[in-house]
C-alpha cells in the first residue's frame, strides 16, 4: 500500500499557533559584527562553550580571553529615528523577553568556569521575565560581573583598538549608573545578545484569518504559542493560553 494524501475534517474548540523564531542577525558592521573577529553573537558563544572541554582555557581567534563584554538588546528595543530600519521598513521596537535571562545565565557560566575572567554587562534595563529568573541577575551581581547601563539613544560603540594596545577591541559607552560618565572598556571578546525575530507567517495569517501587529506577529483569533503573539517560554505560553481560554469560555489547558 502506498501512502496517499487525504483531507479530513476535525471539529475543534481552539487552535494553538507556535511559529517559533529566528535569532536576529546583526548587520555588517553593527557593533563591529562581521568586521572585527572578536565580535560574536550570544548563540555563537554558547555553542563555543558547549564544545570546550572541562578545564580548557577560554580562547577566541587563537588568543586568550581575559576581558569580555556582553551587550544587551541587539536587534531589540530599537528606536524609530535613531536605529536604521530593516528591510520591511520598520525597526524592532519590541523586547524579545528572553535575552536578559540568557545573557545573565551566560555571564554566570563564564564566571563559574573562568574565575579570573573580567566580565562587563552592558544593558538598557534588566528584564528577567519568568519565575526565579531574577536569581540569575543576583548571581551575576554577587559573582562580580560589572554592570554598565546605557540609554537606547546612545548605544555603545565598538571599535578596533590601535596597534600595540593591550586588547584588540575598545568599547565606548556612557554609563548612566555613574551620571553618564564616558567609559572606555578594553576587551578581548564582545558578545552580542541578539533578539528574536518572528518567522514568515503570511500563509498562516491568511489561513487562520487573524490580524497581525506592526511587529509582524499574529494577533487574536487563536491561542498563540511561543513567538506567535510575542516571545514566550513554554511556561509563559501555557499560562497565557489558560487565561485566553477562561476569557473565551473554553476549557482550561492541561499542563
Amino acid at each position: 500500500m502506498k501512502d496517499a494524501l487525504q483531507s479530513i475534517e476535525i471539529s475543534i474548540g481552539a487552535i494553538v499557533v507556535a511559529t517559533g523564531f529566528d535569532p536576529y542577525q546583526p548587520r555588517q558592521g553593527e557593533y563591529g559584527f562581521g568586521e572585527l573577529q572578536e565580535v560574536v553573537t550570544l548563540p555563537q558563544l554558547i555553542r563555543h562553550l558547549g564544545l570546550m572541554k572541562a578545564g580548557e582555557p577560554l580562547k577566541w581567534n587563537g588568543h586568550a580571553v581575559r576581558d569580555v563584554a556582553l551587550i544587551h538588546c541587539v536587534g531589540s528595543r530599537e528606536i524609530e529615528g535613531v536605529d536604521e530600519p530593516h528591510e520591511d521598513g520598520q525597526v524592532n521596537n519590541y523586547c524579545s523577553r528572553v535575552c536578559c535571562t540568557a545573557t545573565l545565565h551566560a555571564a554566570e557560566e563564564l564566571r563559574q568556569r573562568f574565575p579570573t575572567l573580567n566580565i562587563y554587562d552592558l544593558y538598557q534595563d534588566i528584564r528577567t521575565y519568568g519565575r526565579g529568573h531574577e536569581e540569575h541577575y543576583r548571581g551575576a551581581l554577587e559573582g562580580g560581573v560589572r554592570f554598565v547601563r546605557y540609554h537606547g539613544e546612545e548605544r555603545p560603540q565598538v571599535i578596533s583598538a590601535p596597534t600595540g594596545d593591550t586588547h584588540p577591541v575598545l568599547i565606548h559607552v556612557k554609563d548612566s549608573l555613574t551620571y553618564n560618565e564616558e567609559l572606555e572598556i578594553p576587551v578581548d571578546l564582545v558578545v552580542l545578545a541578539v533578539g528574536m525575530e518572528p518567522r514568515q507567517i503570511d500563509a498562516l495569517v491568511k489561513m487562520l484569518k487573524v490580524s497581525r501587529g506592526n511587529d509582524s506577529r499574529a494577533h487574536a483569533g487563536a491561542f498563540e504559542g511561543t513567538e506567535a503573539r510575542s516571545t514566550r517560554n513554554l511556561q509563559d505560553a501555557a499560562r497565557h493560553a489558560q487565561n485566553d481560554s477562561r476569557h473565551r469560555g473554553g476549557n482550561r489547558v492541561a499542563r
